[in-house]
């Protein structure tokens, strides 16, 4: 019999493997019946769908052994049994010889699949054997003629591109995660990207490009290249949703982290609520919709909330965690113990993290600073000192974490000009590559210094930018910490001098008279020549210092202190 299929089958149109099924089904001679088998099988393996197969194993009989060692490996990488599949395919690459080449591919195209979850999983030593052990089923291959399409609409050539891109991929995370300085130039994420150009500007990315362009974006995430990861991720996601629902969900998941570090919190959020959609991925619980919870709660202030969700995301399990979850769990559990002054829970949290090998989810600059961080609050000046001794002498010296930090020893050490004039250094060196997060620490830190050192009214202004740009992300919990501080400094200065608008800016006092007038925001505006926006701004601050909700409240607190004016 040809390769003609009766048409009274009605096969479902856009079912590739149904309808290979159904052709093996239908056809007696056993050469073309094994054929059709592997290609049914190769079906399955590409669109992930190899646990469809179990029903059906009466069809798949005629086929080598090392054929179902593949597809009992295949099976068991669904169920998340990683180990159990690299066992099988060390076997079959064992029999490679005996394959023929269609066999052969598909052997690569399952090793592969084992590699990529390897790396999903923070498994660098079996990504880097599941690297050799792809490798090795695909000498060879080079030469071999391109044969006819196969029953998924995907040339031979086609497959083995998409397992080449997905082997960068893996070598680009695992250089990045095992390197002694992942920040350094990486040969493999540049060989990466080499290959990723002509697609990308040709604007011919596809289904082959998926992985690579996931571990392309999780690699610059890493490395803090923020822009360059959300556009890879972007990329990646609807490449991948298809056929492979497990990636693309780490890709959501981490342009949600990425989003969140860029201070684009609402589409993290939306992301995050997709992610929470119900979906058909694998067998197996994968922890994201915990993790990314727990992150999206610890920033807006719900820390109790943050907290459980984030001990929900297990460090081990009988299958291993995608990595992505253990990073944005550490995350929010790192953010949770700082929004509760948990400074030994912290600590804690950061050793966790180093033991597990995970300590490139934050950058060389923010690792130290949160060590720093922990270790002062925890009063262990000692190593707290060595610590920024060798932070001090590093290429990151002039980061305003380590100048904050420096200002925070000046202070200890009482040197006041010194801690006034490394605080403002601290500031001035803010940009927004600094993580929301970290920045709005570092404007909290300054107004402390600036309030207890110098001028108690100007540092009250550190407070209100940072508690500005929380507002602006949509971070109430931690805002509300910043509006506690200024309304009680501002109760102090005022009880301090008897006068109720001490705490208030002259530029402040300024507006709150011609409020107390009842001038409106743009006829102040255009006396001050200032922007209507300026003066709302100076409005809202004026309300927190003073602990007032509304216009006329600053009106009637002005004509109470002075009667006749």
């Amino acid at each position: 019999m040809g390769d003609d299929i009766d048409p009274r089958l009605e096969v479902e149109p856009g079912d590739a493997l149904d309808a290979s099924l159904r052709w093996v089904a239908h056809v007696d001679d056993p050469a073309h019946r094994r054929r059709l088998a592997l290609r049914a099988v190769t079906t399955a393996v590409r669109t992930g769908g190899v646990h469809r197969l179990k029903p059906h194993s009466d069809l798949l009989t005629g086929l080598d052994d090392a054929i179902l060692d593949l597809v009992d490996a295949a099976d068991a990488l669904h169920s998340g049994d990683r180990r159990g599949a690299e066992v099988l395919l060390d076997g079959v690459v064992g029999s490679a010889l005996r394959l023929d080449a269609e066999a052969v591919v598909l052997a690569a195209q399952v090793a592969a699949d084992a590699t990529v979850q390897a790396a999903s999983s923070a498994s660098w030593a079996d990504a880097v054997a599941g690297v050799d052990r792809t490798t090795r089923l695909l000498e060879g291959l080079d030469d071999l003629t391109e044969d006819s399409a196969r029953s998924d609409g995907r040339s031979r050539e086609d497959v083995l591109s998409g397992i080449r891109f997905d082997l960068r991929g893996v070598s680009a995370l695992v250089e990045f995660h095992t390197s002694r300085a992942p920040s350094a130039p990486s040969a493999a994420l540049e060989a990466l990207t080499t290959a990723l150009a002509p697609a990308r500007s040709a604007r011919m990315l596809g289904a082959v490009h998926g992985f690579a362009l996931l571990a392309q974006g999780s690699v610059l995430d890493g490395r803090r290249e923020l822009r360059g990861a959300a556009s890879s991720l972007s990329a990646a996601l609807p490449l991948l949703a298809p056929a492979r629902p497990a990636l693309a969900r780490w890709a959501r998941a981490e342009l949600a982290l990425v989003r969140a570090r860029q201070g684009r919190w609402e589409e993290a959020r939306i992301l995050a609520e997709q992610l929470a959609e119900p979906s058909e991925v694998d067998a197996v619980p994968d922890h994201l919709v915990p993790a990314v919870r727990a992150v999206m709660a610890a920033l807006g202030g719900r820390l109790g909330e943050s907290l459980r969700l984030a001990r929900s995301v297990p460090t081990s399990a009988p299958h291993p965690i995608p990595f992505i979850a253990s990073t944005l769990a550490s995350h929010a559990l790192v953010a949770g113990s700082i929004g509760r002054n948990d400074w030994a829970a912290l600590h804690d949290t950061l050793d966790d993290i180093e033991q597990q090998q995970h300590r490139t989810v934050f950058d060389e600059t923010e690792w130290t600073a949160l060590r720093a961080l922990a270790l002062w609050h925890l009063d262990r000046l000692d190593e707290y000192r060595a610590l920024h001794a060798l932070w001090a002498r590093s290429a990151v010296a002039d980061s305003a974490y380590c100048l904050v930090h420096s200002a925070i020893l000046a202070r200890i050490d009482g040197q006041t000009a010194e801690t006034l004039r490394l605080t403002q250094l601290a500031v001035d060196a803010l940009d927004r590559d600094y993580d929301p997060l970290g920045r709005t620490w570092v404007r909290i830190v300054a107004g402390t210094h600036v309030s207890l050192l110098g001028d108690p009214v100007e540092g009250l202004t550190h407070y209100e930018d940072a508690r500005a740009e929380l507002l602006t992300l949509g971070a109430e919990g931690f805002a509300a910490l910043c509006t506690g501080i200024i309304r009680s400094t501002s109760d102090a200065l005022a009880e301090r001098s008897g006068d109720v608008l001490a705490a208030l800016t002259d530029q402040q006092r300024r507006v709150a008279q011609l409020v107390a007038e009842g001038h409106t925001s743009a006829e102040i505006g255009g006396m001050l020549h200032l922007s209507r926006k300026t003066i709302d701004f100076h409005v809202a601050n004026i309300l927190v210092r003073l602990d007032l909700r509304t216009r006329r409240e600053i009106t009637r607190m002005l004509r109470a202190e002075r009667p006749g004016g």
